[in-house]
């Protein structure tokens, strides 16, 4: 690999560990994705040990912080090679629920700051104040943030840097230009596997004819895939407004622009590239034959 790339872990018993002899590597963020995936491969010459986090830097640059999900020591002829994946702290989120129900004078701060500690996971300083907002059963923390932030931003939020939360745009992101030297490849990629047409949404006396909302972009595409929800507490007074959130969702990534160059600049989620495309998506991947690096710009509207 060209770019120097170092894998760190840490065991159980907080010992760390620095690995350079990597194999192989795919990291991935996704802008309606509360996490950051990673994926290793490295030469081993130590006995195994019950890793607890990984770190993974390419020069220098922290580019996944997280939670180790599986690994395998496995001893050949030919050495030793550990296997990781994991994902990052932030994927704490969707696996913690708050009590269901109204909260009320809540704010992006004073949810994350309540709540149960949760290790290396930040957030931007946000203490704008909602009213209220639900939480339905089985509802969890990342849901939370995903109601105050439509109810501040009007936008889904995103995680970028490790693991730091944020309900509004970056306000001055960082901008990169490709020459056409390094570049790869670059094309455009559908997918409309998660397009919904229409929402029918229950009415407090429990109709499902009262709330409607079809998708035009769906019946463009021959798409036809109705949805009946129950009424979201969330938007008593604006409930068209949560059929609209919840089909813009199903709109997410079914078109991208992507560049896919040679090497790795330290791109992140909101960043922009050449003609301010805003970045939606980023697949790290590495080699003996080096880094690579493809980004993804959604359509507009869908981020």
């Amino acid at each position: 690999m060209s770019n120097t790339v170092t894998v760190s872990l840490k065991d159980i018993n907080g010992n760390q560990y620095s690995f350079s002899d990597i194999l192989s590597l795919k990291i991935q963020k996704e802008y309606f994705t509360p996490y950051t995936t990673a994926s290793v491969s490295l030469s081993c010459s130590q006995t195994s040990a019950e890793y607890s986090e990984i770190s993974v830097y390419i020069d220098n640059h922290c580019v996944h912080y997280g939670l180790i999900d599986t690994s395998d020591y496995c001893i050949k002829s030919s050495g030793t090679i550990l296997s990781i994946t994991s994902k990052s702290f932030s994927s704490l989120l969707i696996q913690n629920q708050p009590i269901p129900g109204m909260m009320y004078n809540t704010s992006l701060n004073s949810l994350m700051e309540s709540f149960i500690d949760i290790p290396h996971v930040t957030h931007e300083d946000n203490s704008t104040v909602q009213n209220y907002i639900f939480l339905k059963d089985n509802a969890n923390l990342w849901d939370a943030v995903v109601n105050i932030s439509y109810k501040i931003s009007g936008i889904y939020p995103f995680v970028r840097d490790n693991n730091n939360i944020r309900i509004t745009a970056v306000s001055a992101p960082a901008n990169f230009t490709y020459s056409n030297d390094i570049i790869l490849s670059k094309g455009v990629c559908l997918d409309y596997t998660k397009i919904i047409s229409n929402y029918h949404m229950q009415d407090i006396d429990g109709n499902y004819d009262t709330y409607s909302l079809s998708n035009p972009a769906a019946s463009a595409r021959n798409i036809v895939r109705h949805k009946q929800i129950a009424l979201d507490r969330q938007y008593l007074n604006e409930p068209e407004q949560s059929m609209q959130n919840k089909l813009s969702y199903s709109m997410r990534g079914h078109c991208a622009e992507y560049i896919e160059y040679s090497g790795f600049s330290g791109e992140d989620i909101n960043d922009t590239y050449n003609t301010n495309k805003k970045i939606d998506r980023i697949i790290i991947s590495g080699s003996s034959e080096g880094i690579k690096t493809k980004i993804y710009s959604y359509k507009s509207g869908q981020s």
